[in-house]
């Protein structure tokens, strides 16, 4: 699955979240609210980790999309 080596926490967060690749392949990490609507964004190289600033957006139920090759997924990511 495009999740196998990916790992996202804390969720739910109220302040900062993670995305860990530990696979061998870039991605692209996007945030999106359940409007579709992009709020941030990242590329993301193997092996590294990017932080993600989310004290700023409401509490609620955001979208987190990982696209890696051809595969993508998205799963619920929960703001408190």
């Amino acid at each position: 699955s495009a999740q196998s080596n990916i790992s996202v926490y804390p969720n739910p967060t109220h302040s900062r979240l993670f995305v860990d690749n530990a696979g061998n392949e870039e991605m692209k990490v996007l945030l999106r609210d359940l409007s579709g609507k992009l709020l941030d964004s990242a590329t993301q190289l193997s092996g590294a980790k990017t932080g993600f600033d989310v004290s700023k957006y409401s509490p609620g139920i955001y979208l987190l999309t990982i696209e890696k090759n051809s595969a993508t997924q998205t799963m619920n990511i929960v703001i408190e």
